[in-house]
């Protein structure tokens, strides 16, 4: 399927960011280890739980902020409206979509209110409102979490440009595959 023109955009599905900031490290491995499980059909939330306790996230022992965490990115590929991709796992700084969509959505949601709306732009130009919601009020609780014990994520200029409500989908790719870069 070809787009009409050159008028309408499309979400582009790799960028190349120059530095990857600390924290941005943390929750890119998170988003890895979490795609490479589920590609291999393994149960990350183990991991996630025990990687979430060890730098404070999860700090009350019951693990739920790694298991919400876990569920949301679920939610993300299972019922995204778009098909998304995942960038390099080598810390090149090569990012897909997905990594995007969360980084931006945590990124933002650590600024303030005018922010935290932009990022749930972002989430309903990907998933149905109901999915967008649940994944907007975890991201908003990972975001004051990480941002209280000193990850505050950069926001990137192309991080706004997923918010934008004229892109068209890619061309339609299975829901069971990632396109890794």
């Amino acid at each position: 399927m070809s787009l009409p023109n050159n008028s309408i955009q499309q979400f582009q599905s790799y960028v190349q960011i120059k530095e990857v900031a600390t924290p941005e490290s943390f929750w890119l491995w998170a988003i890895y280890y979490w795609a490479k499980c589920k590609n291999h059909k393994h149960d990350p939330q183990p991991m996630l739980s025990a990687a979430f306790s060890q730098i404070e996230i999860d700090v009350d022992g019951d693990n739920l902020r790694g298991a919400k965490f876990h569920y949301c990115l679920t939610l993300l590929h299972d019922d995204c409206i778009r098909p998304l991709t995942i960038g390099c796992e080598a810390a090149c700084g090569v990012l897909g979509l997905t990594e995007r969509i969360i980084l931006a959505c945590i990124a933002l949601q650590q600024r303030d209110s005018d922010s935290r709306r932009v990022s749930g732009m972002i989430l309903s130009n990907f998933l149905p409102e109901l999915g967008a919601d649940y994944i907007l009020g975890v991201f908003d609780d990972l975001a004051s979490i990480s941002k209280m014990k000193g990850m505050h994520l950069p926001v990137r200029p192309n991080y706004l440009d997923l918010a934008k409500t004229d892109c068209q989908p890619l061309a339609e790719t299975s829901k069971q595959d990632w396109i890794y870069n």
